[in-house]
């Protein structure tokens, strides 16, 4: 995009050309804050499901005055020349469109009267661009229903989209996150040649995998923003880990470091009040074996973090498996006590079917009881 912003920048202040740009970014407001960054003042919509179908990114797109594609490969240095300057004819009909309606209940109601499996896509796709996060439950009751009549992979990519949305909100349930990764992978099994999708994995997937650092551009960003006496635009779900990190050609051994609890003394927690869910985000190309595990902790409701009594840790270890480190702290936050989930990411490589054996040792306070510290045993099943 900073390419093509630039090259057309003579022709926008002109008035020859009007730009518009499209996202396939799962959260728009990284969008916004590298156009911010880059200070691309032309409108960007939001495509997290990649309605338009592209297969690779970036696509320069050129629309006529009637709103006819008229080249899908324009050439800057004669943009001009085969475009600009040129007058299309009006075209005889009307033309194709692609688009998605605003009104997902009435598609709802629709689906259900036709029991077409698009049609349920349809209206899965329309909360998801037009109701947004806070719809996203019933985004995942469209495609599944889809699904269920035609295992199509645009279908199975977006359900996994619905997913990370409502992974990312306030009604997140156990197991999306993981959802989400088993569906796009699904889908790219389905169609291997999707980079979109490809790319969506690996955002979250092993330094192996992974093409360039995702987001590694968002500090830099943040502070030439804010060197210019702008205020940065705010990010409702920060990149964090597999998400920061850069390509790597070979896993580092673990370093020594002490097992926190080796002779299991610290009481259990008998009642799991915090919640333990992982995911393995595996390799997208199947014959490696390298895969980038999360593991997410969260108090139950009338529990919260205390966070003046020390960090939660995590201790790893698995046979046959290499990981990246053993022993993780998650930082506590400022405030006396606090329920954010908290997650810790590491890289892990095996030969074949393996699994991965820790704990977890937290402080944590129950409402109008007593704090505790407190361990809880998991295993992560490598697949």
């Amino acid at each position: 995009m900073p390419g093509w912003h630039q090259a057309t920048k003579e022709w926008v202040e002109a008035g020859k050309l009007v730009i518009l740009g499209v996202t396939q970014e799962q959260h728009p407001e990284r969008c916004r804050l590298f156009a911010q960054w880059h200070q691309m003042d032309w409108p960007i919509v939001h495509d997290p499901i990649n309605i338009m179908g592209n297969s690779a990114v970036p696509i320069a797109v050129a629309i006529d005055e009637h709103g006819v594609v008229q080249s899908t490969r324009p050439n800057p240095r004669t943009f001009e020349k085969e475009f600009l300057d040129k007058e299309f004819p009006q075209p005889k009909g009307k033309p194709k469109t692609i688009g998605v309606e605003s009104n997902w209940k009435d598609l709802q109601g629709k689906a259900k009267a036709s029991g077409e499996a698009g049609d349920w896509q349809k209206a899965g796709d329309s909360i998801v661009l037009w109701a947004g996060q806070g719809e996203a439950t019933a985004a995942i009751s469209c495609y599944e229903a889809a699904l269920e009549i035609k295992q199509d992979p645009k279908s199975l990519f977006r359900l996994g989209v619905a997913y990370q949305m409502r992974y990312e909100s306030s009604a997140r349930r156990p197991g999306d996150f993981a959802s989400a990764v088993k569906h796009w992978q699904k889908a790219l099994d389905a169609n291997p040649n999707q980079y979109i999708w490809r790319r969506r994995i690996q955002q979250y997937g092993p330094r192996l995998d992974k093409p360039y650092p995702f987001y590694d551009w968002v500090t830099k960003a943040r502070k030439e923003i804010v060197g210019r006496g702008e205020t940065p635009v705010k990010l409702p779900v920060e990149p964090v880990g597999a998400e920061l990190a850069t390509r790597s050609r070979s896993i580092e051994g673990a370093a020594k470091v002490e097992n926190p609890d080796p002779e299991a003394k610290i009481l259990r927690d008998a009642l799991a009040v915090v919640s333990v869910d992982s995911v393995v985000v595996p390799h997208t190309y199947k014959a490696q074996t390298s895969s980038m595990v999360h593991v997410v902790f969260e108090p139950r409701v009338g529990v919260t973090w205390s966070n003046e009594a020390g960090p939660l840790q995590v201790w790893l270890e698995g046979k046959e498996v290499k990981l990246s480190r053993n022993l993780f702290s998650v930082t506590n936050k400022k405030e006396l006590e606090s329920q954010e989930p908290r997650k810790i990411e590491v890289e892990v490589l095996r030969s074949g079917p393996a699994e991965l054996k820790g704990f977890a040792l937290y402080y944590v306070c129950e409402k109008g009881g007593e704090c505790k510290f407190l361990r809880q045993d998991f295993t992560v099943e490598l697949k």
